[in-house]
């Protein structure tokens, strides 16, 4: 038997595996991958577990205001009879239909619970509770919620604070359940209204019929509702465990929502499956500067030995902490943006613990590539594939397909396998999703990437103009439909702007119309009375004599992101003082950018050196020129 397996495929229980290689991913793939499950139902995996250790701590969350101090708890004998007396209550008020149950809740124990019940008697639907109004009615009314369970007042800031204007304009909405409300209508008595005995219903046993829908992070346009299934949402958990830690007596801190796939799946029901324990870090998760500033102290005090966050919350880390050593069984995963080099190289020096990044997407319920726990990170790129899945490059315009395994020039990355979406609930927006080749399906994932001999995935760039700021996707056609309501615009585009903190941050660039004039300033404030999400607003707006186009008349985006990738370098430079003599151009590579630094000679070599490390906290490449 391989090293990989801890406890190998065997009837009634699950499989635990530490992988590290791809030869560890061939062995697992000897396996029928409904071997490596006891049950393929979210309830029934939950359920297996809390059959051999009932009294176990399934889910521990902190206090939002005192981080050290717990504020409630669920082992996993309440945790299973919680999730089926909200399923029977579910199916109860729902009059015999399905019932679809949206989110808009913090990152509380309840929101699982109404995650997973919603999932197991129908469809739940987690919403991002910060976008705006008009967004989150559009998800709800193309879901067709029946059911909300919400948050309230006492949680702060967010959608729950105007539930009646959401009963008014989801015409579908029977009930709103509020998590620690006060009235009949709270989540609490809700559930206690039914029996967590058992299910007095019967479940559907398809394991592949629709179980979540969850929008896109980009849904700062019209918003994409993804198909998820439990079979794919159980088998990206059982990878996810693989990778980053499978064994029973791990305790995850989770900080992401539950509005995304990080939260939902890898750190929410990875750790379920596995029999571990969740440690929730507090209701805003890692937005509280609270947390960012006790987190080392709450991962001692709670025996932390798996976390995952974006680079952004990893950066932080680095900048409100002194130098410690994190606990020797400590492992760190980052994904949803780019990490850059720099970063992980701090991380690992300031906490002795490594930074494996993860790639994945809504659409493939979760992570799908990942740097293993168990091996050393390669910087730079995203890892290889989970078992029963394939990673292959592409045209950018996919017609022939490219060979399996490429290395050189960028291609776009598609993938296949079970925990590919059926698709979005609008089967309209499937269109350049899929690729389908010879009996198997392709799913086209819009980043450039190539892969190396070893099966490593390596990203270029995308060939989607999403732009990712701290790991949220922003669509730049919300912004640029914004800016050319202004009656001074004729033409706007919105690009990433290069931001050693979050990524990149968006901005825009604008040709105003002949004749007349406008500042950044009125531009900006415009956008803010026209973009429904903070984060979206563009940092800057450069008003440009002449916007470059492509032969045919589209915006010629790429120039622009040079020119804002520049203008960053300059802002960069500025610090440093006099510069005169240094040369810095910047050029595409790969796919992607690169920034290539000269001096003038070699008294200012130590100049150069300077700028190069401050320039590598960024996500792009930099190259030194000779003198």
């Amino acid at each position: 038997m391989s090293s990989v397996w801890i406890e190998p495929p065997r009837a009634g229980s699950i499989a635990r595996a530490r992988v590290a290689s791809r030869a560890d991913v061939e062995e697992i793939e000897r396996f029928d991958l409904r071997a490596l499950l006891p049950a393929w139902t979210i309830v029934g995996a939950i359920e297996h577990v809390a059959a051999g250790s009932p009294g176990k701590a399934a889910i521990v969350a902190l206090d939002r205001d005192d981080p050290n101090r717990v504020a409630r708890s669920f082992t996993y004998a309440q945790l299973v009879g919680a999730l089926r007396a909200t399923a029977n209550r579910l199916r109860a008020v729902s009059a015999g239909s399905t019932p679809v149950v949206s989110l808009l809740t913090p990152l509380l124990p309840e929101a699982y619970i109404a995650l997973w019940a919603g999932a197991t008697a129908g469809i739940a639907n987690p919403i991002n509770p910060f976008l705006r109004l008009e967004h989150v009615t559009g998800i709800m009314n193309a879901a067709g919620t029946t059911v909300l369970v919400c948050g309230n007042e006492v949680h702060g800031e967010g959608a729950w604070r105007r539930v009646q204007e959401l009963r008014s304009r989801v015409p579908t909405l029977r009930a709103v359940w509020v998590i620690d409300g006060s009235g009949a209508d709270s989540f609490e008595r809700q559930m206690a209204l039914a029996s967590g005995d058992r299910l007095e219903f019967e479940a559907s046993p398809d394991a592949t019929r629709t179980a979540v829908l969850l929008h896109t992070g980009g849904t700062t346009a019209a918003p994409k509702l993804v198909q998820q299934t439990q079979r794919g949402l159980l088998l990206n958990a059982w990878c996810s465990g693989a990778w980053q830690g499978s064994r029973a007596d791990a305790v995850v801190a989770n900080g992401m929502p539950v509005f995304h796939v990080s939260g939902a799946t890898l750190l929410g029901l990875c750790p379920m499956v596995f029999g571990q324990t969740m440690l929730i870090v507090g209701p805003d998760g890692y937005r509280s500067p609270r947390v960012i500033d006790r987190y080392w102290d709450l991962v001692e005090a709670h025996g932390v030995s798996i976390s995952g966050s974006t680079p952004t919350t990893a950066a932080a880390l680095i900048a409100a902490h002194p130098a410690r050593r994190a606990p020797a069984r400590y492992t760190h995963f980052a994904g949803g943006s780019t990490v850059p080099i720099q970063t992980a190289r701090e991380f690992e020096a300031k906490f002795g613990a490594a930074l494996h990044e993860v790639w994945g997407m809504t659409e493939l319920h979760g992570g799908l590539i990942w740097n293993p726990a168990a091996a050393r990170p390669r910087l730079g790129a995203i890892g290889i594939p989970f078992p029963y899945h394939r990673a292959r490059v592409v045209p950018v315009n996919a017609g022939d397909a490219a060979p399996e395994s490429t290395s050189g020039s960028a291609a776009v990355l598609a993938v296949s396998g079970p925990c590919v979406t059926p698709g979005y609930l609008n089967s309209a927006q499937d269109q350049d999703l899929f690729l389908d080749e010879a009996g198997t399906r392709w799913l086209i994932t819009g980043d450039l990437a190539r892969i190396d001999a070893d099966g490593y995935v390596w990203l270029r760039g995308r060939s989607k103009d999403l732009i990712i700021r701290g790991g949220h996707n922003i669509d730049p056609l919300a912004i640029e439909a914004a800016l050319v309501t202004h009656p001074a615009v004729l033409m706007a585009a919105a690009v990433g702007e290069p931001d050693r903190d979050k990524g990149e941050l968006p901005v825009a660039y604008v040709q105003l119309r002949p004749g007349v004039s406008a500042s950044e300033a009125e531009l900006l404030a415009h956008c803010r009375g026209e973009i429904g999400e903070a984060a979206a607003v563009p940092r800057h707006v450069w008003i440009i004599d002449t916007m470059p186009l492509t032969a045919v008349g589209k915006v010629f985006k790429p120039a622009l992101r040079q020119d804002a990738t520049e203008r960053c370098v300059r802002r960069v430079l500025s610090e440093f003082g006099p510069c005169e003599g240094l040369r810095v151009n910047v050029r595409e590579h790969g796919g992607g950018l690169c920034v290539e630094l000269s001096s003038a000679g070699a008294h200012q070599e130590n100049l150069v050196a300077r700028l190069r490390c401050a320039l590598e906290r960024y996500a792009f490449r930099v190259e030194l020129a000779p003198s």
